[in-house]
């Protein structure tokens, strides 16, 4: 992977703590808003250089369609409900 600029890093550090907290990527709106940019096309400059580095797989279409490269995906907690009967197997209740 190409090494990135202090910028790109800064972007980068922020898709990676939103997928974090909230389990999905920010919009491209959130992102420029977190960086202070006046306009979106300052972040998608930012978006493809990280895609093209190979840092981040963008969906196009989608302003949330950003996965981080080369990350396991997150695991799913499932609650389990119920009670599982403890004893021998085979033994009727």
């Amino acid at each position: 992977m190409e090494p990135l600029t202090a910028r790109q890093q800064q972007v980068l550090g922020l898709i990676s703590e939103h997928i974090q907290r909230h389990g999905f990527p920010p919009s491209h709106r959130e992102l420029m808003l977190s960086l202070g940019l006046r306009s979106q096309l300052g972040i998608l400059k930012h978006i493809r250089a990280l895609e093209r580095k190979g840092h981040i797989i963008c969906q196009p279409g989608s302003s949330r369609g950003i996965t981080l490269a080369n990350r396991p995906p997150r695991p799913v907690m499932l609650p389990v409900l119920g009670r599982v009967r403890a004893g021998r197997p085979g033994r009727g209740a």
